[in-house]
């Protein structure tokens, strides 16, 4: 199971990372006056930003303790729980999961509040999270028809966040997704089976019902 590491530097690749923030920083004040310097401190400064931003650190994601026996199942919708395979799929994971663990099976559906990139930075979640309640009211049903009983959940703009955020308070013995498919999504489902130390489900559904996450 991978776990954060720090990270570690040569000595002779020190002077070499702080030339490479400063030499530019310099040379704009050298050819352009302090206006220039000014500029190009904030443009380093952007850009070490958005690394660090970027930067993910490959640590196992927490689960909560379970609180008595049964099975728990975590679906994680990124486009609504609708299809006709699909709920098959959940179906079956719940029986085999009743079936191994010999109890009852608990299923939370988490909807992340996925979010245009523009509308996250203004912090203008209420659309998002109104699209999310949307996809739980319409997944729920779906899954009620199926006489599979649920509750949802709606969860941080990042999926991968959103399911950290939600095992830490829910214990599930496995992780099911309900993505388009695609590198993004794919790449989220990765991430969590990288991370994760239980199983990880990709149901997939078809890509014309995605919502893209951006």
């Amino acid at each position: 199971m991978p776990r954060a590491r720090p990270t570690e530097l040569r000595p002779a690749l020190l002077p070499l990372i702080v030339a490479a923030l400063v030499l530019p920083i310099v040379g704009a004040a050298l050819l352009a006056g302090p206006a220039g310097g000014f500029a190009a401190g904030a443009l380093v400064g952007a850009a070490l930003l958005v690394v660090a931003a970027r930067a993910r650190v490959e640590e196992a994601i927490e689960v909560a303790s379970p609180q008595g026996g049964g099975y728990r199942l975590l679906v994680v919708a990124l486009i609504a729980i609708e299809e006709p395979d699909v709920v098959e799929r959940v179906q079956e994971a719940v029986a085999e999961g009743e079936r191994v663990n010999d109890g009852s099976a608990e299923i939370l559906v988490l909807a992340p509040a996925l979010n245009p990139t523009l509308s996250h930075w203004a912090s203008d979640l209420r659309r998002a999270r109104q699209a999310a309640q949307e996809l739980l009211a319409v997944s729920l049903a779906r899954l009620a028809a199926a006489e599979l009983e649920a509750r949802g959940a709606v969860g941080d703009t990042d999926p991968t966040q959103a399911v950290e955020d939600t095992l830490r308070t829910f214990a599930a013995d496995e992780v099911a997704f309900v993505t388009a498919g695609g590198d993004a999504l794919d790449a989220i489902v990765a991430d969590v089976r990288h991370r994760l130390d239980r199983p990880v489900r990709h149901l997939g559904s078809s890509a014309s019902a995605a919502r893209p996450i951006r």
